[in-house]
C-alpha cells in the first residue's frame, strides 16, 4: 500500500530554471517558485507479515505564470533539452537568505506559454532542508 502525504508548502525568491541542451546549460527564466513537498510512503510485506515502510520525499514546482522567460522556448529547443534544475533563495525566520538547487526536474506536459510545473524527487539532505523552511 502506497501513501502520499503533502507536507507543505514553501515560495522562494530569485529562482532561475536551467536547461541543458548539445552540452550546454541555458537560463530559461527567472520566477518566484511555489515549491509543495511530499513524502511517499510504499509499505513492503514480507510474505504476508509486516516488512519495512520505504519513505521518498519529492516536490511539486509551480512557477508562477508571470515568470520571466529569457531563452526561446520552441518545440526544437525542448526536443533538445537533457536536464532541468531550479536554483532559489529561500530565508528562515531570521531573514537568513540560502541558495538552493533542486536537480531532475521533469514535466509530462510543459507548455511553456502558460504556467510551468515540475516534478523532482528530493535527494535526502535537500528534503532535511526544505522541511527545515516549510511554513
Amino acid at each position: 500500500m502506497t501513501t502520499t502525504r503533502n507536507k507543505g508548502a514553501l515560495y522562494g525568491d530569485d529562482g532561475k530554471i536551467f536547461m541543458q541542451s548539445n552540452n550546454r546549460r541555458f537560463l530559461v527564466a527567472k520566477c518566484k517558485p511555489e515549491i509543495t513537498v511530499y513524502e511517499k510512503a510504499t509499505q513492503v510485506n514480507v510474505r504476508g507479515i509486516i516488512g519495512h515502510k520505504e519513505k521518498l520525499m519529492y516536490c511539486s514546482i509551480i512557477l508562477c505564470p508571470n515568470a520571466e522567460i529569457v531563452h526561446e522556448m520552441n518545440n526544437d529547443f525542448i526536443r533538445t533539452v537533457t536536464a532541468c534544475e531550479l536554483v532559489f533563495d529561500i530565508a528562515d525566520e531570521n531573514a537568513v537568505i540560502e541558495s538552493l538547487k533542486i536537480e531532475g526536474l521533469t514535466s509530462d506536459d510543459l507548455d511553456y506559454s502558460g504556467i510551468w510545473e515540475f516534478e523532482a524527487v528530493l535527494p535526502s539532505p535537500l528534503a532535511v532542508k526544505l522541511l527545515r523552511y516549510l511554513k
